[in-house]
């Protein structure tokens, strides 16, 4: 029994060593100790851009049953390199990754991917070329975690917005101010809570409304007297209605 998992891998390129090492040589002069490592790894990126073809790679994952020890396995098949992101050309590399590795398809019964609209479209995706090439009934599922989150969220809608609102506002407030996270550090300071960042609340982010609330609870004795502060002293109509909320 064969099962494949295609989901994107890291992007990765063949660079020369003796081009890193210039580059790292030349940068590592002119920056200063404590933000030398972050800002190298950011330029070398950059050059590596602009220098360098990138070599886009999938992970294949194959799920049989070990007939000698009667157990199912997950084993890496291979990192298969892909030309054409189509949902042809990714069909057309897992099919030619299957006559390299001698393996029948008749022995595909089950297709996991993530739910990107290229593998799992009903039409033109990669499921729809697989059950097309190998097997109608082919057994395909997508994503769990993708799935379970995309449940939590509708079944959140259903939920007032206050919360998400009121949270929003709060990051939204410090967003891009530098003043205004100096002045909130002071205040992190003085009531002794950890000096931790706000979180965005993000839709792309499954299930992450959680931490952001933690966050802000963990925050919130620092957050009311930044507020109270603001709207005593500034009369801040924004820092108001974060306050009243």
């Amino acid at each position: 029994m064969e099962r494949y998992l295609t989901k994107n891998a890291p992007e990765t390129s063949v660079v020369p060593s003796t081009s890193r090492s210039q580059i790292t040589d030349e940068l590592l002069e002119i920056q200063e100790p404590e933000t030398k490592k972050r800002k190298v790894n950011r330029q070398i990126k950059a050059e590596w851009f602009k220098e360098f073809n990138w070599l886009l790679q999938k992970e294949v994952l194959t799920r049989y049953v070990d007939n000698e020890k009667g157990e199912v396995r997950d084993r890496l098949l291979s990192l298969l390199s892909v030309n054409d992101l189509s949902a042809r050309g990714i069909t057309e590399s897992i099919l030619s990754l299957l006559q390299k590795e001698n393996i029948p398809k008749e022995n595909i019964i089950g297709f996991a991917a993530d739910n990107a609209a290229v593998m799992m479209g009903d039409i033109k995706g990669v499921k729809a070329c697989l059950k097309l090439e190998i097997n109608e009934n082919l057994f395909v599922i997508g994503c769990i975690c993708h799935s379970m989150a995309l449940c939590a969220s509708n079944a959140a809608n259903k939920l007032p917005k206050e919360l998400e609102d009121f949270i929003r506002n709060i990051y939204n407030y410090f967003k891009g101010s530098y003043k205004k996270l100096k002045d909130f550090r002071d205040f992190q300071d003085f009531v002794e809570v950890k000096p931790h960042k706000l979180l965005k609340l993000s839709q792309t982010r499954w299930l992450y409304l959680q931490a952001v609330v933690n966050r802000v609870l963990e925050q919130w004795p620092a957050l009311q007297l930044y507020f109270q502060g603001a709207v005593l002293q500034d009369n801040l109509v924004s820092a108001d209605t974060i306050l009243q909320g």
